[in-house]
C-alpha cells in the first residue's frame, strides 16, 4: 500500500496539483520534497526549476528559483540538506530566527492571541510571518526583481485591521499563493493613500505561457517583478 505522507514523484502530479504545466521532473524527489521544471518545446527558459513540498495530501509550491532565501532557513523548513545546498544562500550566522527565542520549526510557532505567529510584526507594522488554514506557516517573500513573472490574484490593502489576519485569510481563499513585502521591485505598487498593498500571488518564473493560461483559468494581473517601474501586464500585449 502506498504511504499517504509520501506523493507521487512525477510531474504530471505536480501539473495536476498545482494547476501549472511542469514536464520536467528531477530526480531529487523523496516524495515529501521535489523539484520539478518546465521546459518549452522551442524557447529556452532561463530558470524554470521549481520546489514542491507534500502537504495535505498535495503538492504545494515551496520556492521558485533564483531564490531570495537563506540555506538555513529551507532546512529549518525541512528541506533536505542535500537539496538544499547550492539552491539556497549560505546566510551563515546572519541567519534570520523564526522567533526571538529559538528556531522552532514552522508547525511550533508560537501563536498570539490573533491565532498568529507572534514576534513577526515590528515598529512598522509589516508581518513578516502568518499562519494560515491551509498551510499553516506562511513567510512573507522577498521576490527578485529579475523580470520573473507573477500573477497577483489579489491586493490587500491595510484599512486599520490586523495585517497578519487580512493577509492570512487572503492566502487561504488563493491556495499555494504567496505575499510579498509591499514594493518588494517598483514594479509591485507599494502603497495607496499611505496603506501598505501586500500582494498575494504566483510566481511563474520567466514562463509567460503558463502565467497567462493561469490568468485566464482564476483570473487577476499578470505582472514582470522589475525596476522599470512597469505594471503592464504581459498577457495583454
Amino acid at each position: 500500500m502506498d504511504d499517504p505522507t509520501l506523493g507521487p514523484c512525477s510531474a504530471d502530479a505536480i501539473t495536476r496539483d498545482v494547476g501549472i504545466t511542469y514536464n520536467l521532473m528531477d530526480e531529487r524527489c523523496n516524495g515529501q520534497w521535489a523539484f520539478a521544471a518546465y521546459k518549452h518545446p522551442t524557447i529556452p527558459n532561463p530558470d524554470s526549476t521549481t520546489l514542491f513540498r507534500w502537504s495535505a495530501g498535495r503538492w504545494n509550491v515551496y520556492s521558485h528559483f533564483p531564490a531570495h532565501m537563506c540555506l538555513q532557513e529551507a532546512i529549518i523548513d525541512g528541506v533536505p540538506e542535500e537539496y538544499a545546498t547550492g539552491m539556497f544562500t549560505d546566510c551563515g550566522s546572519r541567519t534570520p530566527r523564526r522567533h526571538p527565542e529559538d528556531d522552532y520549526e514552522p508547525d511550533e510557532v508560537k501563536l498570539g492571541t490573533n491565532g498568529q505567529p507572534w514576534g513577526y510584526v515590528g515598529s512598522s507594522g509589516i508581518p513578516g510571518a502568518v499562519w494560515t488554514q491551509h498551510r499553516g506557516y506562511v513567510s512573507m517573500k522577498h521576490p527578485l526583481c529579475t523580470n520573473q513573472e507573477i500573477l497577483i490574484v489579489e491586493s490587500v490593502v491595510m484599512n486599520g485591521s490586523d495585517p497578519q489576519v487580512a493577509v492570512a485569510e487572503a492566502l487561504d481563499r488563493h491556495p499555494g499563493a504567496e505575499y510579498a513585502y509591499p514594493g518588494s521591485c517598483s514594479s509591485l505598487r507599494k502603497a495607496v493613500d499611505d496603506r501598505p498593498i501586500y500582494p498575494i500571488y504566483y510566481n511563474f518564473g520567466y514562463n509567460t505561457e503558463a502565467l497567462c493560461a493561469a490568468k485566464a483559468r482564476l483570473g487577476g494581473n499578470g505582472r514582470v517583478l522589475n525596476h522599470n517601474s512597469d505594471f503592464s501586464d504581459p498577457c495583454l500585449k
